[in-house]
């Protein structure tokens, strides 16, 4: 894949009596709010900035024991999530 992600602007990230929940900022949402799992808060924290799916995943298997594979399968559904809700932001990666 030669795409990089970012969280757009659309939502914020809230921690409200121990759930993680992002909330739509604007009236016209297909979700106005969607509880996060702790592995959804890590890859939305490290989505601050441009990333592609590999850090992503890598930041999964850092911080919880899971293979390749799943930490590939769960990178895609929740940017597949997010992308729904349009939440997230994406683009072709840079030559660097």
């Amino acid at each position: 894949m030669n795409e990089e992600y970012r969280r757009s602007d659309r939502y914020v990230y809230r921690s409200i009596a121990g759930e993680d929940i992002l909330i739509s900022l604007q009236r016209t949402t297909v979700s106005p709010m969607c509880v996060l799992t702790p592995s959804a808060v890590l890859l939305w924290e490290r989505m601050l900035e441009w990333v592609d799916t590999k850090a992503l995943a890598a930041a999964l298997m850092a911080r919880f024991e899971v293979s390749t594979e799943q930490a590939n399968a769960d990178v895609c559904e929740f940017l597949e999530q997010l992308a729904y809700m349009r939440a997230v932001e994406s683009r072709e990666r840079s030559a660097k």
